[in-house]
C-alpha cells in the first residue's frame, strides 16, 4: 500500500441517471432511488440518503484530504461542438476555449458547465480541432452541493463517453446505445471522437409494452416468459413469435440508430433483465452493423459500464479524463484530463514538517554553539570567583553569629530611661557586662530607671552600686551594672521599633490619611524616653 494513501481519501465512481444514483468505491456500491422535485433538484429524504451511504463507502479520517467523486452524468440537456482553435499552451488554452463557447453556444460561458475532449489529433498549419462539451450548470452544481456535503469534490464526464474508452483508443467510427428501465442514450463517435448525444424516448420498459401488446400478451405473462424463457417458450413457435414481437417493438429505436450514421459497429449497454432479448431484435434490424455488448456477466452492485469506464482509467498511471465538465463555481481537483492525484500540498508540509524536526538538533547547535560559548565563558569566569565570594561569606556569616548585641542593650537602655535621666557614661564589652552612669531627677526615677531594665527581660540582673543625693534631694546621682542575658534568651525578645501592619485593603484605614494604629503587645514601656543621646563607649 502506497504510504501516501494515509493522506488520501479513497476516490468514489459514480453514474448519474434519471431515476437512481450508482456508486462504486472499487469493493462495494449502491443503487440508490432518487426522487426529484419540479425543478430537478433531489429533495431532503433524496440527499439525506446519499450522504449516508457516500460516508459509508468512502469514510474520511480527519487527517485526510477529501476525496474526490467521479461522477458520470446524462445526455439530457449536453451540446457538443467541433471547433478549431490556434496552438497554445495548456494554462492558456482554457481562455480560448472560453471565447469558442461564447461564440458557439447561446448561453454565456458563466452559466455553463463545459469541458472539451483532447482527441490528440495531429496540428495542422498551427491549428487543432477539439470537440466542447456542455450543459447548463444547474444540475452539475446541485449534486456538487450535495457531495460536497458528504466531503467529497466532484468532476463530472459524460457516461456516454466514460463507458466507451477502450472503443475511443481504436480511432473507430461507431455508436454508443445505453438502456435501462426509463432512460435511453444515443451516442456517435468518429474517429474515437464524439460527435453528437442525445437523449432516446425508447426505453427498456416501453419497448417491452410495445413487445407485449404486439403479442397480446398481459406484460405479467409477458415478464414471465421474457425472464424464464426455458420454463416459458418450450414451443418453438412460441419463441419465434417472441422474438418477431420484441424485433417489430425495436424497429423505431433501430431506424434512430441508423438514421445516426453509427459507422460500422453499435455498442449496447445498459441494465435490465430484458436488454439480451432487445440485443437480439437488434441484430436483426441492424445487420450488416455489428452489434457489441458487454460480455461481463457478473452483475455488481452500483459498478454500471460508465462507473467501470472511469474505474479502468484509474488503473492506467498517467490515463487522462477524456472529457471533464466543470461547472464555474467549481474549483478543479487535478489538471484538465487528470485523475484523482496525491494532495501535494499537505504532503509538502508533512515532509517539511519532518525535516525541520530531523534537522533541528543540527540547527539549534550551529545557531546556538556562539551564545553557549560565550556563557560557558561567563561562567568559568564567575567560578574562579567563587572562593573569594565564599570567603567573604564565612566572614560575615562568622560576624553575624558572634557579635556582640551593643545595639540591642543600647536600644533597651534609651527605651527604659525615665524623663529627665541623664546618663553620663555608658560602657559595653563582650563579655555581656554593663555599666553606666548619670544622675536622675527626681531621684526616686532612679529606682524606676533600674526597675524598668529588669522588666525589659533583656538582663540577667542589675545593680545600683552608687546612689548619691545632692542639691538638697532634689537630684540622685546614680551608677549601676547589668549583665545581659544568653543569645537563646534574648532571640525571644522583640527589640527595635514596632513598624506599622500593612492595611488588608488597598483602601487607606477609616478613609483618612493617619498612620495605622501601632499593637499594644509591641508598645515600648510606658513612662519612659527615647533612647539616651549619648552614644555608647563599647570596649
Amino acid at each position: 500500500m502506497n504510504a501516501l494513501n494515509l493522506l488520501d481519501t479513497a476516490p468514489l465512481w459514480a453514474e448519474l441517471r434519471g431515476d437512481a444514483l450508482h456508486v462504486f468505491n472499487g469493493k462495494d456500491g449502491a443503487e440508490l432511488p432518487l426522487t426529484l422535485d419540479a425543478d430537478g433538484r433531489p429533495d431532503a429524504t433524496t440527499r439525506a440518503s446519499v450522504v449516508a451511504a457516500l460516508g459509508r463507502l468512502a469514510p474520511r479520517r480527519p487527517w485526510q484530504a477529501r476525496g474526490v467523486l467521479w461522477c458520470a452524468v446524462p445526455a439530457r440537456g449536453v451540446v457538443l461542438r467541433r471547433v478549431r482553435v490556434p496552438t497554445t499552451g495548456r494554462e492558456a488554452l482554457r481562455s480560448v476555449l472560453r471565447l469558442q463557447v461564447e461564440a458557439a453556444f447561446p448561453l454565456p460561458p458563466d452559466e455553463l458547465a463545459w469541458g472539451w475532449f483532447e482527441d490528440g489529433e495531429p496540428v495542422i498549419a498551427g491549428v487543432r480541432e477539439l470537440t466542447i462539451a456542455a450543459v447548463r450548470k444547474e444540475p452539475p452544481e446541485q449534486w456538487s452541493e450535495v457531495f460536497a456535503s458528504a466531503g467529497l469534490q466532484t468532476v463530472f464526464t459524460l457516461a456516454s463517453v466514460a463507458r466507451t474508452v477502450p472503443q475511443q483508443r481504436g480511432r473507430e467510427t461507431f455508436a454508443a446505445l445505453d438502456l435501462s428501465a426509463r432512460t435511453a442514450e444515443l451516442a456517435t463517435f468518429q474517429g474515437g471522437v464524439p460527435g453528437s448525444v442525445r437523449s432516446l424516448p425508447w426505453t427498456l420498459d416501453q419497448l417491452a409494452d410495445a413487445a407485449a401488446r404486439e403479442l397480446g400478451w398481459p406484460r405479467t405473462g409477458f415478464d414471465q416468459a421474457c425472464l424464464s424463457p426455458r420454463d416459458s417458450l418450450a414451443d418453438p413457435a412460441r419463441r419465434t413469435a417472441l422474438a418477431d414481437a420484441w424485433a417489430t417493438a425495436a424497429t423505431p429505436l433501430a431506424e434512430a440508430v441508423l438514421a445516426a450514421r453509427p459507422g460500422n459497429s453499435i455498442f449496447v449497454t445498459g441494465t435490465g433483465p430484458w436488454l439480451p432479448l432487445l440485443v437480439q431484435a437488434l441484430e436483426t434490424k441492424l445487420a450488416p452493423l455489428l452489434v457489441v455488448t458487454n460480455t461481463a456477466t457478473t452483475v455488481v452492485l452500483g459498478r454500471t459500464d460508465a462507473v467501470a469506464g472511469l474505474q479502468g482509467l484509474a488503473r492506467q498511471p498517467g490515463a487522462g479524463l477524456p472529457l471533464r465538465l466543470e461547472p464555474p463555481n467549481t474549483a478543479a481537483v487535478t489538471g484538465q484530463g487528470g485523475l484523482p492525484g496525491v494532495p501535494w500540498k499537505w504532503v509538502a508540509r508533512a515532509a517539511a514538517l519532518l525535516l525541520a524536526v530531523l534537522l533541528f538538533p543540527y540547527l539549534e547547535a550551529f545557531v546556538g554553539g556562539p551564545v553557549i560559548t560565550r556563557r560557558l565563558a561567563a561562567l568559568k569566569q564567575d567560578r574562579a570567583r567563587l572562593g573569594e565570594i565564599d570567603r567573604r561569606l564565612d566572614f560575615l556569616g562568622h560576624l553575624a553569629a558572634h557579635q556582640a548585641p551593643y545595639l540591642d542593650a543600647a536600644f533597651v537602655i534609651a527605651n527604659a530611661a525615665p524623663p529627665g535621666t541623664k546618663l553620663d557614661s555608658l560602657t559595653l564589652n563582650r563579655r555581656g557586662e554593663v555599666s553606666l552612669g548619670g544622675y536622675a531627677q527626681p531621684p526616686p526615677l532612679a529606682i524606676e530607671f533600674r526597675t524598668k531594665l529588669i522588666d525589659s527581660k533583656f538582663f540577667s540582673s542589675v545593680v545600683v552600686e552608687e546612689l548619691t543625693p545632692v542639691q538638697n534631694n532634689q537630684r540622685v546621682n546614680f551608677r549601676m551594672t547589668a549583665q545581659w542575658k544568653g543569645p537563646a534568651e534574648r532571640e525571644a525578645l522583640q527589640l527595635g521599633p514596632v513598624l506599622p501592619e500593612p492595611p488588608k485593603t488597598n483602601a487607606p484605614a477609616g478613609g483618612t490619611n493617619a498612620p495605622a494604629k501601632v499593637s499594644a503587645t509591641n508598645a515600648p514601656v510606658a513612662g519612659t524616653n527615647n533612647p539616651a543621646a549619648n552614644p555608647a563607649r563599647p570596649n
